[in-house]
């Protein structure tokens, strides 16, 4: 590295190498300075001049340049003294071998002084740190002079100071290491330092009490440090108090995150960023009939960091009102949801259903699609976040018993924070509407829309239970059938009740028996129930493990990463045993479809309170 400094002189003459005496040392301290020094280049110590020093010759001044007195008379002993200058170590820094330089210590500095002036010839001297030495250009004599003097030395160390600090800048984000190439030329090796890492912050103080009625809370946020193992979090409610926990496959560890006594949880799911969970609780006794609980208590919107850390309750509905179908956005900054309230008095039924959105940044709230059925009808629930910006809805009947597929998917663009009040005004996902539209999942970048429906002029439990898998892109596209259950004979007759994730390679859905009289749950001994997985382009199906009972009557998983690990290695499903009447959460390689690990097998009860719910994975 080079740093070019031009000085010029107004006064005097450039003072030749015989003015003073050829003195190597310093008989002040000692030190090495150069031949035609004046002064020592360390302490400030003059050098005594030669007796024969010839007169100096003056020149014409140059206009706009300052005078700079050089010899022994400008500074006395005493002054000298006073202007000694530490000495500064020096960062070894590299040099480019095409700039010819006097040879210094080894790793010193060198400081390039260019021409004596703009327009008069000269070669280039160099000043080494180290030896004090300049060369002997035209220009040379001249700086060494200068050099010698208190202004210089003063000047000589800001640079030299100016010099260390922009390398010491500059050099903070690597290591440089001199190597020489096979030309001799200089390489500069990078080496990067590894950041330290983010360490988990604690929780500021949440609150737990509901918010006034109609009103949210913005979410309160810390980060936590994260690890690579997977981790399926699950709602066990089995001992009469839910309880969150998390299990590590690696370790086969589990965890309690926090226990909720006094509360029924339902709808938990794990955050985008895999650091918090996300569910509804209302007060109650999992273990009770549905007509022991407490009647016209709120639902409550809460959420609790993985580690146990920050319970805190972000909304509360109308004690007469039910919240269902949430799904948070995948940057945390938005939840939907919709609340309704029913009523029923024997003969006509009437319902006040909201799409809430609520922003988890701000605190905010709005409805943004109310609807008042009187006598029936229908109306947009919360399907999945296909990004952050954009909410897919499904049309749902409140009119007739589930399970039933809606007629329709829809887009909805939460920017534009409008409120709704007609279908029409929604983007219609093409080709996402034909009849027994069962199960729906969105591909991770979000352009296409996976469904499991029931093939052209069938009528799912009525036709003979059989169902396909179709892709259908969001935009410019046109629908294409990923698998046709029964169309030959390497494919068995399925009815596809969930498509529990797409990953960035395959599907992965869920399958139960059916019959043609008997809708879901029959014995039609061609079908196959179980958990199968096949490639995006319908290639590869393979049965990953067997399985008892109906998939209908369980949440829709409301992002991948619910049923199937991050990096889609496993996937957690429910599995029933019809002989034992008990049911457990199951844990089964995506690739082989080993042995399953069971988790939380608990008996099954009559009362209609589901004790274990699949929250999602997560990595710790």
């Amino acid at each position: 590295m080079h740093l070019h400094l031009s000085i010029f002189s107004t006064n005097t003459h450039p003072i030749s190498r015989k003015d003073y005496s050829p003195m190597l040392f310093c008989p002040h301290c000692q030190r090495q300075n150069p031949d035609d020094a004046g002064f020592c280049a360390f302490c400030g110590y003059t050098l005594t001049p030669l007796p024969e020093a010839t007169e100096r010759k003056t020149t014409a001044s140059t206009p706009g340049k300052a005078t700079v007195a050089t010899g022994q008379s400008a500074i006395s002993h005493a002054e000298a003294a006073e202007e000694r200058i530490p000495n500064i170590g020096i960062v070894p820094l590299p040099t480019p071998t095409s700039t010819q330089t006097v040879p210094g210590a080894p790793g010193t500095t060198q400081i390039n002084l260019p021409a004596s002036a703009p327009g008069t010839p000269g070669t280039p001297g160099t000043f080494s740190a180290a030896t004090g030495k300049v060369a002997q250009g035209s220009m040379g004599k001249t700086a060494s002079g200068f050099l010698q003097t208190a202004a210089g030395k003063v000047i000589v160390g800001a640079i030299v100071a100016a010099v260390v600090v922009t390398a010491a800048v500059r050099a903070a984000p690597l290591l440089t290491k001199d190597t020489k190439g096979s030309q001799g030329a200089s390489n500069v090796q990078q080496v990067h330092i590894k950041p330290t890492p983010r360490l988990t912050e604690k929780v500021p103080p949440t609150e737990t009490s509901c918010p006034p009625t109609g009103q949210a809370r913005p979410m309160v946020s810390a980060y936590l440090a994260q690890g690579k193992s997977d981790n399926l979090v699950y709602v066990d409610s089995s001992s009469g108090a839910p309880v969150l926990k998390r299990y590590d496959v690696k370790t086969q560890q589990t965890s309690t995150v926090i226990t909720l006594p006094q509360s029924l949880v339902s709808h938990p799911q794990v955050s985008g960023n895999g650091q918090w969970v996300l569910f509804t609780s209302t007060p109650g006794n999992p273990l009770a009939g549905y007509d022991q609980q407490p009647k016209n208590v709120p639902t409550k919107v809460q959420m609790v960091r993985l580690d146990g850390q920050g319970l805190q309750t972000l909304y509360c509905s109308n004690p007469n009102n039910s919240l269902s179908n949430m799904v948070v956005s995948p940057d945390n900054s938005h939840i939907a949801f919709s609340e309704e309230h029913l009523n029923f008095d024997g003969q006509t039924l009437t319902d006040d259903a909201h799409l809430n959105i609520l922003d988890t940044r701000h605190g905010s709230l709005y409805d943004a699609y109310p609807v008042h059925i009187n006598g029936g009808g229908t109306f947009p629930a919360p399907l999945a976040w296909v990004d952050n910006t954009r909410l897919a809805v499904t049309i749902d009947d409140v009119q007739v018993a589930s399970p039933v597929p809606p007629d329709g998917i829809y887009l909805m663009d939460m920017m534009q924070k409008r409120v709704y009040s007609s279908t029409d005004q929604l983007q219609k996902i093409p080709g996402a509407d034909t009849p027994f539209d069962w199960s729906d999942a969105f591909s991770p970048d979000g352009k296409t829309l996976y469904t499991s429906q029931c093939p052209s002029g069938q009528y799912g439990i009525g036709g003979n239970g059989v169902s396909d898998i179709e892709a259908h892109p969001l935009t410019n596209g046109q629908s294409r059938t990923i698998l046709s259950s029964g169309s030959q004979q390497s494919t068995p007759d399925m009815l596809i009740t969930s498509i529990m994730a797409v990953t960035n390679t395959n599907i992965i859905f869920t399958t139960a028996p059916a019959s043609p009289a008997g809708g879901p749950g029959g014995t039609n001994p061609n079908q196959k129930a179980g958990t199968w997985s096949v490639n995006l382009d319908g290639t590869g199906l393979k049965q990953l493990s067997p399985s008892q009972g109906s998939g209908f009557g369980q949440d829709k998983p409301a992002s991948s990463w619910q049923a199937v690990s991050r990096d889609a290695q496993w996937y957690a499903s429910m599995a029933s045993q019809a002989t034992t009447s008990t049911s457990s959460i199951q844990i089964t390689s995506t690739q082989d479809g080993a042995t399953p690990i069971k988790l939380a097998t608990i008996s099954n009860l009559n009362n209609g309170n589901p004790l274990v719910f699949l929250a999602g994975w997560t990595q710790m």
